[in-house]
């Protein structure tokens, strides 16, 4: 058994930011927060419909159905994930696995989290 230590550090940075972007970022956040509740208001009442229609579905016994041009499908996704431990138990050295793995960067976003 390994016992692994872990510690992690917050740091705190001060800025100064104009008064009249203070007060437009602040607007712009409220606005933000007051559609993104009303947006999981709609996802919730979303996600209790599809629910309910995928019951009726699964009811027909299909798993895929087209009606008025609605379309209905039971998706059901598999991943492939490298084990890097069983790969290592096969005899892969851990160097080897380093260097033939790559960084590829994502499409930059905005990260925004609404108060509670």
């Amino acid at each position: 058994m390994s016992v692994k230590l872990q510690a992690t550090k917050t740091v705190k940075q001060v800025v100064k930011i104009k008064p009249a972007t203070l007060t437009t970022l602040r607007t712009e956040l409220k606005a933000y927060a007051g559609l993104k509740a009303q947006l999981d208001a709609i996802q919730e009442k979303l996600d209790a419909k599809k629910e309910v229609i995928g019951e009726l579905r699964e009811s027909t016994g299909e798993d895929q159905l087209t009606i008025d041009g609605f379309s209905l499908a039971l998706v059901q996704p598999v991943r492939k994930v490298l084990n890097q431990e069983k790969l290592i138990a096969l005899g892969c050295a851990v160097a080897w696995i380093e260097e033939a793995t790559e960084n590829k960067p994502t499409a930059p976003y905005e990260k925004i989290t609404c108060p509670k």
